[in-house]
């Protein structure tokens, strides 16, 4: 069997326990060095900058403070292409995945992942670039690293996203139409169909869909998951 050389990891966590925790036990598998940690996206692409030689893969979880996981990982795909993103996260909502991986992420795992699995998404993302996990592929199941975009397209609209994301603020509908340049009816109308395609009820569960998934904070901003 051919022996793999060291793979050299870094970890983006803004929880130090949490990750110091996969840290010690990504090392104690052997094989791995963990030689970054990061507390958001930022510091772990100043840290990569820094360094005397780059990292085979970056694990990057999705919500930290000054530079989250999706921007992290768009960045780190511009910045350093053949560097490998490997979501761990817990979230398991389709929008987070999806997001990551059209953002670049070589795969994504669940925070409750056990030994073997993350083991293996590390040594298959290092081996073949790519890496989908049961999560993925029960949400996805015919998803490949090629259409990933045919899949983000069914997803969310632009629209929904900023929908969804002015949800959180305190604007009434007539507000919102008019930071969307729509009417106020319109407004209640798209709505009504986030209601019906995600089983929530109420403007409360809308808001705290978008915060789950990471679009809450995007109220007055440019930043969007699709183009």
């Amino acid at each position: 069997m051919k022996t793999l050389p060291i793979i050299q990891i870094a970890i983006a966590d803004d929880h130090p326990i949490v990750r110091d925790s996969i840290a010690d036990f990504i090392n104690l598998l052997g094989g791995f060095n963990v030689y970054i940690l990061a507390d958001n996206g930022q510091d772990l692409l100043e840290k990569i900058d820094r360094a005397a030689y780059q990292p085979h893969i970056c694990i990057i979880d999705i919500n930290m403070p000054v530079m989250d996981g999706y921007e992290t990982m768009l960045q780190l795909k511009k910045k350093y292409p053949l560097i490998h993103g490997l979501a761990l996260s817990l979230h398991t909502d389709e929008y987070p995945i999806l997001k990551m991986l059209k953002n670049g992420a070589s795969g994504y795992l669940p925070k409750t992942c056990n030994r073997h699995t993350l083991t293996k998404a590390l040594v298959d993302v290092y081996t073949t670039g790519f890496y989908f996990s049961d999560i993925v592929l029960e949400k996805f199941p015919k998803i490949s690293a090629t259409n990933i975009e045919e899949y983000a397209q069914n997803l969310f609209t632009r629209q929904q996203i900023q929908l969804l994301s002015l949800c959180c603020s305190d604007l009434n509908y007539a507000q919102i139409g008019r930071e969307m340049q729509l009417g106020q009816r319109t407004v209640e109308n798209k709505v009504q169909q986030l209601f019906e395609k995600l089983n929530i009820h109420s403007r409360i569960g809308l808001a705290m869909y978008a915060q789950h998934i990471g679009v809450g904070s995007f109220y007055g901003k440019s930043r969007c998951f699709y183009p």
